[in-house]
Parts: structure tokens; C-alpha cells; sequence
């Protein structure tokens, strides 16, 4: 189900056999593609109760015949009017989309996870500090104002990789440039004598282009000896580029064992649904799942966050005969719904209208012959009787209707 401006929803049921959907898996051992499937229904509709939902369902069924699973992202009206039809079809399985369970899981965890809010809230702000500075490459990723626990993810990934920059402590991306200005000098007042402070004062004006250059010049007023003694300590400190980098992310490090924690779930959480997504759904794939973590290894967090994911497998697994694959995942529904918006983001406004049979076009591979059937056989003043028959006038069409007060003698004010 998808809504955007406007009063309408659509309704979109994809398909796809049984036989063919074992093969995918089987043989090709890959996660289904738009071309796989097939849209059995699309319904334009202001209101969508469970028991809406219902009557679509068995409509649809008198056509397709009554199916073996049925699995959606519990969106509530929709899990009413599926329910609804198990009642009266006790034989259909069931199945919660593995994405969406995913997200539902995280979101238990970690809302009230205070750690991780402040987490997000420090990515947030940075993102907003570096945006227009030389520390762009490094910026966090935008947060989702929606369905953010679908993505989060990428924050904890993005995390790993600025401490793994870090580590290398090359900041030449940042800045070359080393200057030992008071800022450097005091930094080095907690481990230096105060006559290695004098000497170095002689530097503080200048600024120097690189490493290489600044090296020799403390070589040039401290000797040999005391450079090879407190040379790196000093260039850590009048490095302009590593100043920048841990002013900016410095408080990054605070997070470094929350980090491992989130890691653990998500690599739980990325493992499972890469084999539901490849090897599809079946009455082993719990113990499959099980071989590929080791339980030993997780924190206690991590621990409880893996008996939830076994409840979840357990649940979905039993429900299934033993020799039978099926769905585990409904994210091409997603992966489809995303493909329209992307294309339908080119109108004007963003209400539900004829742009929504774009959806059908893209679970098929358009071929000459197959442009040359459909105009052949549809006419495109069909089409507008159709797109008016459901969605009535468009809302850019009403809105050019408006009949607008006369302004034209309006004062300032």
C-alpha cells in the first residue's frame, strides 16, 4: 500500500508461482528481481479496512486462485484484512517480511537506547558542521525522517569507517599544513619542560606547508636529539589537519564500545536477511542461520537481540512443510514502489494518478514487439477514460480551476 498528497491509496499485490520462485533460489541462489514477478492487483481506493482488504483478496483469488503464502510488511490495515482472509483460508501461511520484522526489532533496542539517541543527535550536527568545509568527504549520511530504523545501518557502518581513518592518522585530505601556535604549545605543556617550550616559541608565527618542511625546522632549533625524543608528539599537535579532524569528530571515539555492540545486531541482522533474500524461507532455515553465528563471541546485548531473531525464526519456520521454500522477504514490493516515485518525482504535484501503471511496466522487459502489441491493442483514449473514471479531475487540474481574487489593486502594506 502506498500514499502520497490526496485522499487516494493504491493497492499493489505482486505475484509470483511457487515453482518458479524455487528455482530462482535453488538454481541461482539470488533475491527476487522486478521482472521476476507479476502484478495480480492494483486498486485505487480512498479507505482501506481490514475488511476492504479482505474483499480485494478474495476478488483476487477467484482469479489467481487461492495462494500458498501471502507475505507483507504488517502495515495494520493490511495485516487486518490478511488475517481476515486466513481466517476463512486456514491453509495460507502467513509471513511477517523479514526487512520490516528487522526494523521492528531495532527499534525496541535501540529507542531507548540513550546512548544511541545521543549518537544520532552528535551525527545530525555534525553533518550540519562539516557540510561546507574541507571535512565533507567524512560527513555522516543523512538520517531518514521516516522508516528510520530501516537505514540506521549505514550510520554505524559510516561510524567504523572514520575510526578506521583515524587509525592510519594520515590527515593530509583535511590539511597539510602544521603550525605550532599557542593552542599547540599549551596541548604540549602537560608533557614538555619549559625549556623545550621556550626554544619552540621561535616557531609559533609561522606556518608550514607540510610535514617535511616543518620537521626540518625543528630540527633546526631542537637538535637531533630532542626531535627524535618529542618530534612526533609535536607534530601531532601542530598538525592542522588532525586539529580539525578530532574537533570535529573527536567525540566519535566516546562511542567506540557502543559500536561494537551495534555491529554484533547488525551483522546478525544482515546475515539472516541475505539467506532468507537468496535461499528463501524454509523449515531448516533456522538451523542454517545458526551455523553462521557464533553465540560465544556476543556481548549480552548482542546475545539478547539473537534470542529475539530466534523466536522470529522459529515462529516463521514452523508454519512451513518441511520441503517447501517460500518467501522471506517482501522488499521487491519496496524496490518497486521506490522505482515509481523516482520516475513519478517529475510531476508537478505529488498525488496518486495515471503515473501509478508505470508500476506494471516495470515487472516486465519491454521488447519492439511487445511496444508494438500494446499499441496495437490499447488506445490511448482508453487510458484517459480510465485515468478519469478512478482518479476523477488531477489535483493540478483543480488547482488551475481556482478562481482567484482580483489583486491587481492590492496596496502594500
Amino acid at each position: 500500500m502506498t500514499i502520497e498528497l490526496g485522499a487516494a491509496k493504491c493497492l499493489v499485490v505482486l505475484g509470483i508461482s511457487q515453482e518458479k520462485f524455487t528455482r530462482i533460489v535453488k538454481e541461482e541462489v539470488r533475491s527476487l528481481q522486478h521482472e521476476d514477478v507479476e502484478v495480480l492487483s492494483l486498486e485505487i481506493m480512498d479507505k482501506s479496512p481490514g475488511t476492504v482488504i479482505l474483499e480485494k483478496l478474495k476478488k483476487l483469488a477467484e482469479c489467481v486462485g487461492t495462494p500458498v503464502q501471502i507475505i507483507s510488511d504488517w502495515g495494520s490495515d493490511i495485516k487486518k484484512g490478511i488475517n481476515l482472509y486466513k481466517e476463512e483460508n486456514p491453509g495460507v501461511i502467513l509471513t511477517y517480511d523479514i526487512t520490516h520484522k528487522m526494523a521492528n526489532l531495532l527499534k525496541k533496542e535501540l529507542l531507548p537506547d540513550e546512548n544511541f539517541k545521543t549518537f544520532l543527535r552528535q551525527c545530525s550536527l555534525t553533518r550540519q558542521k562539516v557540510q561546507q568545509t574541507k571535512l565533507y568527504f567524512l560527513i555522516p549520511p543523512k538520517q531518514r525522517t521516516k522508516a528510520r530504523y530501516h537505514n540506521v545501518d549505514v550510520l554505524i557502518e559510516w561510524a567504523i569507517k572514520v575510526i578506521e581513518y583515524e587509525k592510519h592518522q594520515d590527515f593530509s585530505q583535511i590539511s597539510t599544513t602544521y603550525n605550532l601556535d599557542d593552542k599547540a604549545l599549551f596541548l604540549l605543556s602537560f608533557t614538555l619542560d619549559v625549556d623545550i617550550l621556550n626554544i619552540l616559541k621561535n616557531l609559533t608565527p609561522f606556518v608550514y606547508k607540510n610535514r617535511q618542511e616543518f620537521t626540518e625546522a625543528l630540527m633546526k632549533h631542537l637538535g637531533k636529539e630532542l626531535c627524535v625524543v618529542h618530534g612526533e608528539i609535536i607534530c601531532q599537535h601542530s598538525d592542522l589537519g588532525r586539529r580539525s579532524f578530532y574537533h570535529k569528530f573527536g567525540w566519535l571515539f566516546n562511542y567506540e564500545q557502543d559500536l561494537d555492540t551495534y555491529t554484533e545486531i547488525f551483522t546478525q541482522i544482515h546475515s539472516v536477511q541475505k539467506q532468507l533474500k537468496t535461499q528463501g524461507l524454509h523449515s531448516e532455515s533456522l538451523k542454517e542461520w545458526l551455523k553462521t553465528i557464533s553465540i560465544d563471541s556476543l556481548t549480552p546485548k548482542g546475545q539478547k537481540f539473537h534470542e529475539k531473531m530466534i523466536a522470529y525464526l522459529t515462529f516463521e519456520t514452523n508454519q512451513i512443510p518441511v520441503g517447501q521454500i517460500l518467501l522471506g522477504t517482501s522488499d521487491i514490493v519496496e524496490s518497486l514502489f521506490g522505482k515509481y516515485k523516482f520516475f513519478a518525482a517529475r510531476r508537478p504535484l505529488k498525488d496518486i494518478g495515471a503515473s501509478i501503471l508505470l508500476i506494471p511496466l516495470f515487472t516486465l522487459k519491454i521488447t519492439t514487439s511487445s511496444v508494438k502489441q500494446a499499441m496495437e491493442s490499447i488506445r490511448f483514449i482508453d487510458v484517459i477514460s480510465w485515468t478519469e473514471s478512478i482518479f476523477g479531475s488531477s489535483m493540478l487540474s483543480q488547482r488551475r480551476n481556482l478562481k482567484f481574487a482580483n489583486i491587481s489593486d492590492t496596496e502594500p502594506a
